[in-house]
């Protein structure tokens, strides 16, 4: 019997052609890593993984827009769109207040596959007072994930945190939190026309809006700060 001998090498087809090993050769269409190995002077054994490259089309998400908007000056509206989505599946908003520590606030599930635009929107009803700061994560069915730019949002802490009660109301309305600075606050009292019913600066270090003169009926209160504003509606027993 005469000697065996036996020696490979490794090649990479990228797109098609013809891979030569020692003492052999082998064709592949498409292309990963592959080895090639021959025996003897005759004959060629060949073994690999070939596996098609993947498209843009098939990229799992092409995401166009990402923007996040204050609503009212105490909740925030998140909204993105995808113009191509495959193997995607869920996206998460996550939230910070410092810009550097995220965390989950919530989770929604993607669409089917489509290369059409797609819309989705979450709305934050409890953000942080001051900055919050917005990324959204997008995960696929094998868990890798990509994130996006962070946004930035502005909440104005001098009117998030006023609460009124009560409400109904019959005649004192009170009036908790607000700015602690000094800054002078307004008040306005509308009907449901949009009438002026009562426009006053709210005395500093009082908390408390008569309600006693107003007949019975539904009211819209606006506590004005600036620029800002936050609006209740009032039910006059």
């Amino acid at each position: 019997m005469g000697n065996l001998t036996a020696e490979a090498q490794q090649g990479f087809v990228s797109s098609g052609g013809t891979a030569s090993g020692v003492n052999g050769s082998v064709t592949f269409s498409i292309g990963q890593p592959f080895f090639s190995t021959s025996t003897g002077g005759t004959g060629t054994v060949n073994q690999g993984l070939q596996q098609p490259p993947i498209s843009e089309s098939e990229l799992p998400v092409t995401l166009v827009l990402f923007e996040a908007s204050p609503v009212n000056h105490d909740k925030v509206l998140i909204h993105w769109e995808t113009a191509n989505e495959f193997s995607n599946d869920f996206f998460t908003v996550e939230r910070s207040n410092n810009g550097s520590v995220f965390e989950e606030a919530t989770r929604l599930q993607s669409g089917e596959n489509s290369d059409k635009l797609q819309k989705y929107s979450w709305t934050d009803l409890k953000p942080y007072p001051g900055i919050n700061y917005y990324r959204l994560k997008q995960t696929d069915f094998d868990q890798t994930f990509t994130y996006s730019r962070i946004l930035a949002v502005k909440i104005n802490q001098s009117l998030t945190s006023i609460q009124i009660y009560p409400n109904p109301v019959s005649d004192n309305l009170n009036i908790k939190g607000g700015p602690d600075d000094g800054q002078v606050i307004f008040y306005s009292i509308f009907d449901l026309n949009g009438r002026v019913i009562e426009e006053k600066q709210l005395p500093r270090g009082h908390n408390q809006i008569d309600f006693s003169g107003f007949g019975p009926a539904v009211y819209l209160l606006q506590i004005i700060n600036g620029n800002d504003f936050k609006e209740f509606k009032i039910i006059k027993n």
